[in-house]
């Protein structure tokens, strides 16, 4: 067990670097994309005033999600482009 102070940071240093360490992580390639999903595997319908909420929640400078969006340009959209 690690109890001085000086190796329990080593320890969580050794732990961040190789949590982020890019040579470990799979390419995007790797990763499946379920390109079908059933219809009860879904999930239930969202409301356009659920999306309005959200959407004027959003941070600006955040990155992107999956679908390479910025919030930025969903915002500057306005309602009648979404």
């Amino acid at each position: 067990m690690l109890r001085d102070l000086e190796h329990v940071l080593g320890r969580w240093k050794e732990y961040v670097e190789e949590l982020y360490d890019k040579e470990n992580k799979p390419a995007e390639e790797e990763i499946p994309l379920d390109e079908f999903v059933e219809e009860n595997m879904q999930g239930p319908i969202i409301l356009f005033s659920e999306f309005e909420t959200a959407l004027a929640q959003l941070k600006a400078k955040k990155a992107e999600g999956p679908d390479g969006i910025p919030g930025e340009l969903l915002k500057s959209l306005g309602a009648t482009e979404k």
